[in-house]
């Protein structure tokens, strides 16, 4: 039997044969169960980031994913308050 997909929040990845090719066996950190994700994750919706926007005048920690190599999605997001975070 086949883990069901991740929401948006999950983490502690690891390659498993329960998860389909191109997937990993990750922890869902809002329904507390193992789940499968794609090894490639897009970046989360911002309101699932549930940033504060309190910096007048923000830095983005990326301009693109090539930006991320030392962060374990490689991604560059948007936060929704004009700065981008490495994922």
């Amino acid at each position: 039997m086949q883990m069901q997909q991740c929401s948006a929040h999950y983490m502690y990845c690891t390659a498993n044969y329960q998860c389909g090719a191109d997937q990993l066996r990750c922890i869902d950190m809002i329904r507390y169960r193992e789940c499968c994700a794609p090894i490639r994750r897009d970046c989360p919706p911002v309101t699932h980031l549930n940033f504060r926007c309190i910096v007048s005048e923000p830095v983005s920690w990326c301009d693109e994913d090539r930006d991320c190599h030392t962060t374990p999605q490689q991604r560059c997001c948007p936060t929704g308050c004009n700065y981008n975070i490495c994922i």
